[in-house]
């Protein structure tokens, strides 16, 4: 059987190893390129973290949902995450640079395809289980749940949330303040308590502000050591989410707390309330092996997020280009937080022509004359029905209040901001 481009997820479920050699001719570019970035001053165990990156993909595939993520941004997010874990196992700090897509060379493609295949023989032999998300997921069902406690009510914006988007003018804590609020939600298990402080939303996202620290008040790590990062598993009740990172506030570190965050991506609308689980905490502390520690406990709450929802929809089923093919433009929702963007194809179409998507074609104008692309390289989802639709979900930097924002250009179009507030 010749494995392409819509046949090699299934083969790969079904441990296909082709499936596999065709993953790495593919993606191999996209994989090389995100470890770069993330590992650019550790070149020597960039290889060794492609490796485990491609086993990832193998062992996890059945945790793969293209209804809610493209194969490209799923791989890309692996990644990301393996890339990062190599960084804070081998080295304190690492550099954020800009990447290019990079092209291995046949050697380095043969070498690899070599290794891996090498290492699932290794696994099949000895049939090591592998820990999946799904797998995770079901962990985190039987694990001991902490204490919850909610104050109720609309409270002035945190510190927390104003950091995270860069919120410092008057008018940004105006907008602000009619997207979020301070909430003060706390969950104990394992001795820490992880207390969420701040939400801040709109149609399509949802970020939430955490603290972590002991519950009986101690230094999180026995000797004392300053917190420097953390990570955990994000897990929500509703099926619609795309994913979420998790960053820290600020690099002013402590040790007897770390404040973070996380932003949720949603393909459908966002309900009034989201419950949340936290699993699988871990902590880095700041020494020169960069060590860690890991709590497997499981943190439940249930955000608030029945708050105005700022955005605003300029789609109006305008005709966008994407490869040598158009498509309507379903959604073009903006708000001062973020975009969401949604284009489906106007014809049956089966070509890799698609795959392009609608790389970062939408710009936005603001007042002052700066101007900020919206959307990047976006993976297909097959329709059923021979369309396929292009989803790319984003934020800001920063805070932009609607009323700093002048228009939305793409190909011949050009949309006033103005206009859609009036409406509003």
């Amino acid at each position: 059987m010749k494995i392409d481009e819509h046949n090699f997820i299934q083969q790969l479920l079904l441990k296909n190893e082709a499936a596999l050699m065709y993953v790495i001719d593919e993606y191999s570019g996209l994989i090389k390129a995100v470890i770069s970035k993330n590992m650019s001053c550790i070149n020597e165990y960039q290889e060794e973290c492609m490796n485990d990156v491609l086993l990832s993909i193998w062992t996890n595939i059945s945790s793969y949902n293209q209804e809610k993520n493209s194969f490209k941004n799923w791989i890309a997010a692996i990644t990301k995450y393996k890339s990062i874990d190599y960084m804070r196992k081998y080295r304190k700090e690492y550099l954020e640079l800009s990447y290019e897509e990079q092209n291995l060379s046949d050697y380095e493609i043969h070498k690899t395809k070599k290794k891996v295949l090498k290492e699932i023989n290794r696994m099949n032999k000895k049939k090591l289980k592998w820990k999946t998300a799904v797998a995770t997921a079901c962990l985190c069902l039987v694990l001991g749940l902490g204490t919850v406690s909610v104050v109720a009510g609309l409270l002035p914006i945190p510190e927390s949330v104003k950091n995270v988007f860069g919120i410092k003018s008057t008018e940004q804590v105006e907008s602000a303040e009619k997207m979020g609020t301070a909430i003060n939600i706390s969950s104990v298990d394992k001795g820490y308590k992880i207390t969420a402080t701040g939400v801040l939303r709109d149609s399509r996202h949802v970020c939430v502000t955490y603290r972590v620290e002991k519950a009986d008040g101690s230094t999180l790590d026995k000797k004392g050591r300053k917190c420097t990062n953390v990570d955990f598993w994000n897990f929500d009740s509703n099926d619609s989410w795309m994913g979420a990172e998790v960053d820290i506030v600020n690099r002013e570190y402590s040790p007897y707390y770390i404040d973070c965050y996380t932003i949720w991506n949603y393909i459908g609308e966002v309900d009034k309330k989201v419950e949340v689980s936290l699993g699988e905490l871990r902590l880095w502390f700041d020494n020169e092996e960069y060590e860690s520690i890991e709590v497997d406990g499981q943190w439940k709450f249930e955000i608030p997020t029945d708050i105005e929802d700022s955005s605003i929809d300029i789609a109006e089923g305008q005709t966008i280009k994407f490869g040598k093919n158009k498509g309507t433009l379903d959604e073009l929702r903006i708000s001062p937080i973020g975009y969401s963007i949604s284009v489906t194809s106007d014809e049956e179409v089966h070509d890799n022509e698609m795959i392009k998507g609608i790389d970062g074609q939408i710009w936005l104008y603001l007042k002052n004359g700066e101007k900020i692309q919206c959307g990047g390289p976006s993976g297909p989802i097959d329709n059923g029905d021979g369309t396929w639709s292009f989803r790319e979900i984003g934020t800001f930097e920063k805070l932009i209040p609607l009323s700093s924002m002048d228009k939305v250009v793409f190909e011949d179009y050009e949309i006033s901001i103005e206009n859609y507030l009036d409406e509003n």
